[in-house]
């Protein structure tokens, strides 16, 4: 049984990441990201982490209703996370116990955000690294691209 408590928290939660969203603010979507994970059973990280903490950071966006698609196939390889809301593209590309940086030199060299030159919204590389050791997000960089 669901208290209401739960509820509650829940529609707050999804209305801080879709307002965080419109409003473009990847820090505060960061942030709560971090909040979510920290909630999280250590063990549940223990096989393919970067895996897990994907497919989390998926089933999140999509259970709050924000357009996210995994694994998104370019000529030139896959796309993590693309999460598309009114104004922006954000290509996600994920990284564990590396750098953000390296992950957004991936998008960059991979021209991930050349796909989406034509939608007509600014196209924003993110770049997220997770540490294995404080089972979250370590750091992340975000970058216009087009």
């Amino acid at each position: 049984m669901i208290k209401r408590g739960h509820t509650e928290l829940s529609a707050a939660l999804i209305i801080k990441i879709r307002n965080a969203f419109r409003a473009n603010d990847l820090e505060r979507v960061i942030q709560i990201l971090q909040e979510v994970f920290k909630k999280l059973p250590y063990f549940l990280h223990e096989h393919y982490p970067e895996k897990f903490f994907h497919a989390a950071i998926h089933l999140l966006f999509s259970y709050l209703g924000v357009r996210i698609h995994s694994e998104v196939c370019t000529s030139d390889g896959r796309i993590d996370s693309l999460v598309e809301t009114d104004t922006h593209i954000y290509i996600l590309e994920y990284k564990l116990d590396q750098s953000a940086q390296v992950a957004l030199e991936q998008i960059k060299l991979k021209r991930y955000y050349q796909a989406y030159w034509n939608v007509g919204k600014p196209v924003v590389g993110v770049g997220v690294n997770f540490s294995s050791k404080s089972k979250n997000i370590e750091d992340w960089v975000a970058e216009v691209l087009a």
